[in-house]
C-alpha cells in the first residue's frame, strides 16, 4: 500500500518499489512451476508481455512457445503506469499504438 502513496505522490511504479527497498520484480515462480509439472506440463503459451516471466519459466524447464501479448484500454489513470513498464521493465507494449487503435 506505501508503493501506492509514492505513486500518488509521483514515483513510477519501478521507483516505488525502490524506494521500499524492492526490486523491480521479485516475485518468485516456484509454485507455480512446481503446479505445472504435477499436472504434466512442460510446455506454454503465456499470456504476458512480461519478457523476464517467460525467461523465468524457461530458467526453470518450463517451455515457452510463444508469448501472448496482453492488451486492454489506456486511460489517463493507467497510461503512465503502462509507459513505465514498457520503457523501464521491457514489457511488449506499445502503449502509443494503442492509445492511436482506440482513437
Amino acid at each position: 500500500m506505501r508503493a501506492y502513496g509514492y505513486q500518488h505522490d509521483g514515483l513510477d511504479t519501478i521507483d516505488a518499489d525502490a524506494q521500499l527497498g524492492f526490486g523491480a520484480d521479485e516475485r518468485r515462480y516456484g509454485s507455480a512451476v512446481a503446479m505445472l509439472h504435477g499436472l504434466g506440463i512442460s510446455r506454454v503459451a503465456l499470456l504476458s508481455n512480461n519478457p523476464t516471466k517467460a525467461q523465468r519459466l524457461r530458467n526453470a524447464g518450463i517451455e515457452v512457445l510463444d508469448c501472448i501479448p496482453v492488451t486492454g484500454e489506456i486511460t489517463a489513470e493507467n497510461e503512465h503506469y503502462l509507459r513505465t513498464k514498457a520503457d523501464r521493465a521491457g514489457h511488449m507494449l506499445d502503449v502509443d499504438a494503442l492509445i492511436q487503435a482506440a482513437q
